[in-house]
């Protein structure tokens, strides 16, 4: 007969924790992937059990942001099922929103769990707290305070997105952990040779700067530059961008150009892309653009998937971007509302020779390798609501 001799070791207990956010439909965003990529790495997890509310209607796709009678009937039946799964939760994560609708929804999830002593982290996946907040009344900026403060922690993307909560006084909840992609890395060197292809992978709305890309491109093509521009996404209008006469009319103007007979074959839209196409969109392309100015601008996905592509990127100085960007390293920043920063910026890279953009596509795998992998993030992620979690470890006996 054997006699174990060894100490007494921590019995780890099942986590149990209630996630709440968008999960992937026919229109994925953002958010819903970085949700949906956190939801299974947790439900794979031995010690893990998840119970997820999703906050996702896929018939508001059409529309960000706008109130419609059937997404608050919805967003009901989700809060009621959310307060239904809170007991013998040991943490409740929420993605919370920038708008008044959301704010209700997140409201209506942290005072619940708190009164019940839930451990409530919150993630803010992207950007725009900080003018909703600012844009509110002073009873809904009380109300804004007074809820945030109840949770354990508030996640942001980047150091730059700290200040989406300056209004908080408790600045140490603020927790920083960067997005992370999926590996899209090509075995094939690109090479200069042929048309110098951008690409720009987001979804077409003004504020994304798709029409300044195109203006850009027709710029170079006048000055006799190889140039072709392969734009991937739907068209959108969100309601925080403004009128939406100014989004229809932005888009018969790309449409114009489309038809033009001097631009034709070089300015290409493929809609919406996903999977392997957008990973061989990418293996074509040398350069990401993103003069985006979107009031909810975060760390856009889609730069960090060029940049595991090895793409070098161009973006705006904007939102959590410069934490992203090494200015002349993996790409450029340049400034808002600056059309001729942005010509000046893929005239430049359009130009380079091959020692010097073999470097930036180098430069920028290296610092997605470095710092934004999923497995990274899902780590960090995972830590982070371990270390907040209310579970206890029994000792075996």
């Amino acid at each position: 007969m054997s006699v174990n001799n060894q100490p007494s070791v921590l019995n780890p207990k099942v986590s149990k924790y209630l996630l709440v956010g968008p999960r992937c439909l026919a229109f994925p965003t953002g958010v819903s992937i970085a949700f949906g990529c956190l939801t299974e790495h947790l439900s794979n997890k031995r010690y893990c059990k998840t119970t997820v509310v999703d906050t996702n209607l896929e018939s508001s796709v059409a529309k960000t942001g706008t109130l419609q009678l059937n997404k608050l009937l919805f967003l009901l039946r989700q809060i009621t099922f959310a307060w239904w799964s809170l007991p013998g939760k040991h943490l409740v994560y929420i993605v919370i929103s920038s708008s008044f609708l959301g704010f209700l929804k997140d409201a209506f999830l942290i005072w619940p769990a708190v009164l019940l002593g839930k451990p409530c982290v919150l993630h803010l996946h992207g950007g725009g707290y900080a003018g909703f907040y600012g844009n509110a009344g002073k009873l809904q900026r009380f109300c804004i305070r007074h809820t945030l403060r109840r949770a354990s922690g508030v996640i942001v993307l980047g150091e730059l997105l700290r200040e989406q909560f300056s209004f908080l006084k408790d600045s140490d909840k603020i927790i920083v952990i960067p997005n992370g992609v999926h590996d899209v890395s090509s075995s094939n060197a690109r090479t200069l040779d042929g048309p110098f292809r951008f690409v720009f992978l987001s979804n077409l709305m003004v504020s994304k700067g798709y029409l300044e890309a195109a203006k850009a491109i027709k710029s170079l093509l006048l000055e006799g530059l190889d140039v072709e521009l392969h734009l991937c996404g739907k068209f959108l209008y969100s309601a925080c961008e403004g009128a939406p006469s100014d989004s229809q009319t932005a888009r018969e103007e790309f449409e114009r150009m489309l038809d033009d007979p001097t631009l034709r074959g070089r300015i290409v839209h493929h809609g919406i892309v996903m999977m392997q196409e957008k990973d061989d969109i990418l293996a074509s392309s040398h350069c990401l653009l993103l003069p985006t100015q979107y009031p909810g601008e975060g760390q856009p996905l889609c730069i960090l998937e060029a940049m595991a592509s090895g793409l070098p990127v161009i973006a705006n100085v904007h939102a959590g971007i410069p934490d992203m960007i090494a200015d002349g390293k993996t790409g450029f920043l340049v400034a808002k509302n600056q059309d001729d920063n942005l010509t000046h910026a893929m005239r430049k890279i359009a130009c380079m020779g091959t020692a010097e953009f073999e470097s930036l596509c180098h430069n920028a795998r290296d610092a997605y390798e470095r710092q934004y992998t999923l497995g990274l993030h899902l780590q960090r992620m995972d830590n982070c609501l371990s270390s907040m979690s209310n579970i206890k470890e029994s000792v075996s006996p």
